[in-house]
């Protein structure tokens, strides 16, 4: 406890202050608090003409599902944009909890399923999005794919008033 690791941090070989909770409280703008929830996500917006600005950062715009991923110990509950639980219908997502260096996060990403040549491809993922608990059959004809592009929380700390490229960090 004295350290700041969580046991997570312990199991991989992390030294004091390495942990997610330890680099959250050291930035700039993060605040003690519990998990927000019932969060509406930032959309993409298109525009007619292109645009560039120094103080903005640009990212590929994923064509799948936007989730956020709500990890609370060992245990993950996937919610779409619209506030529904689809958690079910990613089985293959199970294991994230232990995959990220903090024991409760919110993390904001895109279910994608991809192409041949690995491009995102909603017509691919539409066989994949209402289907409760799919079968192994259809978990291996389309495979999805996470990617997260934020962290909005971590053990203890709301980040959402961090400047974007430090939670990316």
């Amino acid at each position: 406890a004295l350290s700041g690791r969580t046991l997570a941090d312990v199991a991989a070989g992390l030294p004091p202050g390495q942990g997610a909770a330890a680099g959250a409280a050291v930035l700039e703008g993060a605040v003690r608090a519990d998990m927000p929830t019932n969060l509406k996500p930032m959309l993409a917006s298109s525009r007619e003409t292109a645009f560039s600005d120094p103080a903005w950062v640009y990212e590929l715009k994923w064509d799948g599902v936007r989730i956020q991923a709500q990890i609370r110990g060992q245990q993950l509950r996937l919610i779409s944009r619209n506030g529904r639980d689809v958690t079910a219908h990613y089985p293959e997502l199970r294991d994230l909890p232990f995959l990220v260096r903090a024991r409760d996060a919110l993390l904001d990403g895109e279910i994608v399923a991809l192409d041949a040549e690995g491009r995102s491809d909603f017509g691919i993922l539409q066989s994949r999005m209402h289907v409760d608990r799919p079968s192994t059959a259809l978990i291996e004809a389309t495979p999805i794919y996470c990617w997260f592009f934020d962290l909005i929380y971590a053990d203890g700390y709301d980040l959402r008033h961090v400047p974007l490229v430090d939670r990316k960090k």
